[in-house]
């Protein structure tokens, strides 16, 4: 199956063991208006875990009552999506034919990306087979092998999952909304995406889809 051309540069990025996603090139794309947009971020509060906070957008307004459920047994997971999306679900070993250049960690099971089918707006989540302890780590790991910066992370709680937020570097000439750790003991997800323009609805939509992420259990 071949892919999205928006859609290889986020898998790559993800599976080259890249946890926030430094930039994206998007060939044969004419470049938009960049819209001025005030950052947003999460409001996390506590909850009774304690060391765990709540993730929370509170301005986040956007209608999501037409929106879709994806659901997949097999990665343990489900999210919500806008209507209208596509959604490219591949195994490791779909991967590994189509991209057999690329190291695999053992734990990773597998990649699902929801495609808004415009220009610069992909969101990916990666799936391993190990605790949401073990993929941070080695999130944390492989972006400081890169030699990129890694801010302070926030332990968040999102519905029956938990994990870790990495804000976005302000000095950084991307428009990145961040890069999620999320899971349990048993399984552990990172969220990334590719939106390369300032677009509030962008940003709410990318929040909304996070706040709907659930474990099957």
């Amino acid at each position: 199956m071949k892919m999205n051309s928006k859609v290889v540069p986020l898998l790559i990025a993800s599976l080259a063991g890249i946890a926030v996603v430094s930039f994206f090139v998007f060939t044969n794309r004419p470049k938009e208006e960049m819209l001025p947009v005030n950052k947003i971020d999460p409001i996390i509060t506590d909850d009774e875990l304690g060391e765990y906070e709540e993730l929370m957008f509170p301005d986040n307004t956007l209608d999501t009552s037409d929106w879709e459920t994806y659901r997949n047994e097999e990665f343990g997971f489900e999210v919500r999506y806008p209507l209208g999306w596509v959604v490219i679900m591949q195994t490791k070993s779909q991967l590994q034919k189509e991209y057999p250049s690329y190291m695999y960690p053992a734990s990773f099971l597998g990649h699902v990306v929801f495609d808004s089918l415009e220009p610069y707006f992909v969101i990916g989540v990666d799936i391993y087979n190990e605790s949401v302890e073990q993929t941070i780590e080695r999130g944390e790991k492989e972006v400081l092998l890169q030699g990129d910066s890694l801010l302070n992370g926030h332990m968040i709680q999102v519905n029956n999952s938990y994990g870790r937020w990495y804000p976005v570097d302000e000095n950084e000439d991307y428009y990145d909304r961040g890069v999620y750790f999320l899971g349990d003991a048993q399984s552990g997800y990172r969220i990334n995406h590719a939106i390369n323009r300032k677009d509030t609805i962008d940003t709410q939509t990318y929040q909304q889809i996070l706040l709907s992420f659930k474990l099957i259990k």
